[in-house]
């Protein structure tokens, strides 16, 4: 992990971590995510991310696009919520009627990122990481999966 990296992820975790003692809702953490995505994930603000993607009559916080497709969703909660298993039912509704099989859920502090099997008899997801992203916690470990999503890895 280069030092530019390493400083950004300190910086956003304190930014998040400032969010919750804030209170921020959740307009206020879909701003700082997209930020997030421009300056620590490599996208560019312009091409490759769409807040408020529409999904037929709903709207999914951010679509983020490479090369004019749609790789994954971000399903954002504001910051001071904690994230519960009933709030990945609402990113599967948008991702089952676009057909993307991979969801971010974040608050900024917490990040899980799904993988999505649209099958008959309904919607599997499973879980590829789970990780929390405080100014505690070790900014290589929360690299390594972060960098999943990051323009480069897609």
């Amino acid at each position: 992990m280069d030092k530019a990296i390493k400083k950004s992820l300190q910086r956003y975790a304190q930014v998040f971590f400032d969010g919750r003692q804030r209170n921020i809702n959740e307009a206020d953490t879909v701003m700082y995510l997209t930020k997030f995505f421009t300056d620590v994930l490599g996208y560019d603000l312009f091409s490759d991310i769409t807040k408020e993607f529409q999904v037929r009559e709903r709207f999914c916080d951010i679509a983020v696009k490479v090369d004019g497709q749609v790789r994954f969703l971000v399903e954002a909660k504001a910051t001071p919520l904690n994230l519960s298993d009933r709030h990945i039912e609402q990113a599967e509704n948008y991702a089952s009627r676009s057909g993307i099989q991979w969801v971010v859920l974040t608050n900024g502090l917490s990040w899980r990122l799904y993988h999505l099997t649209f099958e008959s008899t309904g919607i599997e997801h499973d879980l590829a990481f789970d990780i929390s992203f405080t100014p505690e916690s070790e900014v290589e470990e929360v690299w390594k999966h972060l960098e999943i999503l990051s323009r480069e890895s897609i």
